[in-house]
């Protein structure tokens, strides 16, 4: 193995006993991409030109903080990692990293505020990661983040209001999202934001107003926020918006604004949609 020195992607499955095997990976010092399943060598720090590193069911409590050595990593991807507790609190000295997804790490409990210097970092998943209860408070310094996923982040409690600075957003997914009880007031800020996702959120109760600030929003969904009782006044100020899911939401009329709204698909139950008097209109498409 150790003459495969152009090997730019090496994939391993799940077998546990290549002990060998994984301790000679980590003598190519030309791979650029690896996936692991269920263990993970000791000296992958070694892997000087890795820009990509997936791991999946890898049976480990904590990271090591060696990985924070891959100084060309743009992508770290750490899917169904159960057990481990928590990530290397330098994890910022991975300069380059671009992507970084954590999907069903049920253990995690942790991100460190450390996490908030990546300069680079353009997208964050936490899908699945259910004992996530807060976010660094500085997230907003993350300044070229686009996309932010916290779907099915069930204890996360609260939406630091410094997200509010992040100029370069363009999704963020708070779907599943049961404890949060209100989203930051100044949440307009996010000027570049196409997709607002918001379904699920049991616990929901208020849609800020400045919402409306936000120009180039494409997609609004609030399906199932049972306890939000209205939307904004100034909703019809959103002239991008494409579509509005308000399937399950607690509404009683739509905001006459809305009829600014050229094309407009507005997705909801039947007695919802003429509860609030959608057959009058003439510029959306209804979905029932």
């Amino acid at each position: 193995m150790g003459n495969l020195v152009k090997l730019i992607y090496s994939s391993q499955c799940p077998c546990k006993y290549l002990e060998n095997w994984s301790a000679t990976i980590c003598g190519l010092p030309h791979l650029r991409k690896l996936r692991l399943e269920g263990s993970i060598p000791g000296d992958l720090w070694q892997l000087e030109s890795l820009e990509r590193l997936s791991l999946r069911t890898v049976e480990i409590r904590h990271f090591p903080d060696s990985i924070c050595r891959l100084k060309h990593l743009k992508l770290l991807e750490i899917r169904q990692c159960w057990f481990i507790e928590r990530l290397p609190e330098d994890i910022c000295r991975i300069e380059r990293l671009e992507e970084l997804v954590l999907e069903e790490c049920t253990s995690l409990r942790d991100i460190p505020d450390s996490i908030c210097k990546m300069k680079c970092l353009k997208f964050l998943s936490l899908i699945g990661c259910v004992k996530v209860e807060e976010l660094p408070r500085k997230l907003g310094c993350l300044e070229c983040l686009e996309k932010l996923v916290l779907k099915q982040c069930i204890s996360l409690r609260d939406i630091p209001n410094s997200i509010c600075e992040m100029q370069c957003l363009k999704y963020l997914d708070l779907s599943d999202c049961h404890q949060v009880v209100k989203l930051p007031e100044e949440l307009g800020r996010l000027e570049c934001l196409e997709e607002l996702h918001l379904t699920n959120c049991v616990s929901l109760r208020h849609i800020p107003n400045s919402i409306c600030k936000m120009k180039t929003l494409l997609y609004l969904n609030l399906q199932f926020c049972t306890f939000v009782g209205k939307l904004p006044e100034e909703l019809g100020c959103l002239e991008c918006l494409k579509e509005l899911n308000i399937e399950g939401v607690g509404i009683t009329r739509l905001p006459q604004s809305i009829y600014q709204l050229n094309g407009l698909r507005i997705i909801g139950f039947r007695e919802q949609l003429e509860v609030c008097g959608f057959t009058s209109f003439t510029k959306t498409s209804l979905v029932i």
